[in-house]
């Protein structure tokens, strides 16, 4: 009976030592496993690849918070310059980010590329301060170089002025000479022409000053417009050049605007509420239409449905003229 007992005590020792050691086992097991999935996380975040993604139609921040919300395992930073996102994030996900940017990067319906506008385009100049005095271009030639004094002296009168002299060498014993003034008529011209003996009038030419246009045939600028650039201008200031038209955008519209021509693009810019305005201003060379000169030239940003006003300097045959050009916008005026 005693020996009966002892043995079942032995046996009892030998099964709890049993059951120790596997349970040791079974915790030193799950051990490593953690250890084997924290070494995987470890060597995941460390792997991590970093793109930059430019955009262009989606604003930067915008697009960040839908991605965070996505993919929040991906470290997004973003340039509001540039309008791009800064994207860290594994190879996996980095592919699953490019879809999203691929999707949601897209023009928006109701957006800019959708809205037609109506667009009134002013040029404004003072009255030319030569009142009865058209300007005029001669061009002659002659055997020996001219003293730049004996022209002025020529053309001393109230009925002409003169505004430019240039000569230059054309071969031998010809010399080429181009002034340039204002007159009332012919007669001072002819006069001038003889009192310079040895010269031959090979072109003249006369161009008539841009007339101020009638308030009663152009709509007048809003209020506040106009007293703005009275500042600048003058009360005086007159409409020289006026166009209208509906222009969807991105638009482009080439037109005359007064003797002027007009050229203008509209596109989107990463902004919804803003556009790029590419703007043109010239006018052909008289007695030569296929040249021109530059009167403005312009790269403008702003809002959609702001005026743009853009200031000008014009030379006209020695004279500077101020003008301005103003660019109404009305959203929506025509649809």
């Amino acid at each position: 009976m005693r020996i009966e007992r002892r043995l079942i005590a032995v046996l009892m020792v030998v099964l709890v030592a049993s059951l120790l050691c596997s349970a040791q086992e079974s915790r030193s097991g799950r051990g490593r496993a953690t250890s084997q999935v924290a070494g995987a996380n470890t060597a995941s975040e460390s792997a991590k690849e970093m793109r930059i993604f430019a955009l262009e139609y989606r604003e930067a921040r915008m697009l960040a918070q839908i991605i965070n919300v996505i993919v929040p395992e991906a470290t997004i930073a973003t340039d509001d310059v540039s309008q791009s996102l800064i994207v860290g994030a594994g190879s996996n996900h980095l592919q699953q980010i490019e879809r999203l940017i691929q999707q949601l990067d897209v023009p928006q319906g109701g957006g800019l590329d959708a809205v037609q506008m109506m667009y009134r385009v002013y040029m404004l100049e003072l009255p030319s301060k030569h009142q009865g005095l058209r300007p005029f271009s001669i061009m002659m030639m002659g055997s020996a170089q001219l003293p730049p004094d004996r022209v002025l002296t020529a053309g001393n009168g109230n009925d002409v002025q003169i505004e430019s002299f240039h000569q230059a060498s054309k071969g031998e014993k010809r010399w080429q000479f181009r002034i340039a003034g204002r007159a009332a008529s012919y007669e001072p011209i002819e006069r001038l022409t003889n009192n310079i003996s040895g010269c031959e009038i090979m072109e003249l030419e006369w161009e008539d000053d841009t007339p101020i246009m009638p308030t009663t045939t152009v709509p007048p600028l809003p209020r506040s417009l106009q007293e703005h650039l009275h500042k600048f201008l003058g009360e005086e200031m007159g409409i020289v050049g006026y166009w209208f038209g509906n222009l969807s955008v991105p638009g482009e519209v080439q037109a005359p605007i007064g003797p002027w021509g007009f050229e203008m693009s509209v596109n989107r810019s990463t902004q919804e509420a803003d556009i790029e305005l590419e703007i043109s201003v010239t006018r052909e060379l008289p007695g030569d239409p296929g040249q021109t000169w530059q009167i403005l030239s312009n790269s403008v940003r702003g809002k959609i449905d702001r005026p743009v006003i853009i200031g000008y300097n014009r030379d006209n045959r020695g004279v500077q003229t101020m003008g301005a050009l103003v660019i109404v916008p009305e959203r929506g005026a025509i649809e």
